[in-house]
């Protein structure tokens, strides 16, 4: 797809959110102690949205030309080289720093659950990999979604099967939160064993796909609504993060993970028109946009928790430069070595098997 200079800000900001957030322990103890202030936007969220609507356009377009099985494993085989090479990568790498005793964690968590993206399937995960929560959501969305699409493309038309199999993945999630939920929870709990469950955030993906949906076919219409919509998303997204949450509630558990997903979604019809001059802001963005998924791979377990462990009495001022300056020169590395000659082998492979 082309690159748009709005969902690559999107995408650059969801990745500087997350390092900020997991960064900010290096701090303590300095007059910057606390950054970034207040709660900002959820990172994960906005990957989670933007995957959503990334995905959908594609499956739109693919689907369009070519409603067949075929066409499906075309689109994971994309899919799965493009996200599973890092991801083993990083799950051996998060091994052997364990082992080293470079990071903490618990090397007997490593069970092949991690080989098939079960870890947070249904159940939370403890102390190895952390990071590898959100890939799980999104590789079983990856999965799952497109064999509903296809089930309802046997009965109704594209239209149709592509927004009931999306309804029907937000149905899906909210019916196991309503089965999931429970009075025996804390602040911690809640993080694990709701925010980051994968049958209890595939509606986050979901959002996104409603909003390629509307995209694809009412363009016009959603263009003409960009600016009232992104109003819209601003003020859900303010209560999202001001809102005092009573983690036992039902609306914790039932309403409010889909609330920041819902807004984002929102936004996306003004980032995905939003253009810019070309300058060194834009290339700036786009530099971070395309190392993105090598930097959330690589900030918490490679660079900040090695910081964290073995440098406490360095600086907390100089480590947090070092996290930073180490993540995107690693990440840089990391795509250019490994994620874009893995992706040009892929497009070469895929080329080779259309023109046999």
């Amino acid at each position: 797809m082309e690159r748009k200079i709005g969902l690559d800000l999107l995408r650059a900001s969801a990745i500087i959110l997350v390092v900020l957030g997991h960064s900010s322990v290096l701090l303590n103890g300095t007059f910057l102690e606390g950054f970034p202030y207040g709660k900002p936007i959820d990172g994960v969220d906005l990957f989670f949205v933007l995957s959503g609507f990334l995905i959908g356009s594609i499956l739109l377009k693919d689907f369009n030309q070519d409603a067949t099985k075929s066409t499906l494993f075309h689109f994971w085989k994309r899919r799965w080289f493009r996200t599973l090479p890092l991801y083993f990568l990083f799950l051996v790498l998060n091994f052997v720093f364990i082992e080293m005793n470079w990071i903490a964690g618990d090397t007997k968590q490593a069970t092949w659950h991690f080989l098939a993206f079960l870890q947070n399937f249904s159940k939370p995960f403890y102390d190895f990999y952390w990071e590898s929560w959100s890939l799980s959501v999104e590789e079983w969305f990856y999965l799952l979604f497109p064999l509903i699409f296809l089930y309802y493309l046997n009965i109704f038309n594209k239209k149709t099967a592509f927004l009931l199999g999306t309804i029907s993945m937000i149905l899906l999630t909210l019916s196991y939160r309503n089965i999931s939920k429970t009075d025996q929870i804390d602040s911690f709990i809640y993080d694990v064993s709701f925010r980051k469950v994968v049958l209890i955030r595939l509606d986050s993906i979901a959002f996104g796909l409603l909003i390629s949906w509307l995209h694809f076919y009412y363009e016009e219409k959603l263009f003409k609504l960009r600016w009232i919509l992104l109003i819209f998303s601003t003020i859900f997204l303010i209560y999202h993060r001001t809102i005092e949450l009573n983690v036992t509630s039902s609306f914790a558990q039932l309403v409010y993970l889909s609330i920041s997903p819902i807004a984002l979604c929102l936004s996306i019809p003004f980032f995905n028109s939003l253009k810019i001059r070309k300058s060194w802001f834009t290339n700036s963005i786009t530099f971070i946009s395309k190392i993105s998924y090598s930097m959330y791979l690589i900030n918490l377990a490679i660079v900040i928790s090695p910081l964290v462990q073995n440098f406490q009495k360095v600086n907390g001022l100089i480590r947090y430069g070092i996290a930073w300056s180490l993540i995107i020169l690693l990440s840089y590395l990391s795509y250019r070595f490994i994620e874009k000659p893995i992706t040009k082998l892929r497009d070469k492979k895929i080329n080779l098997l259309l023109f046999k």
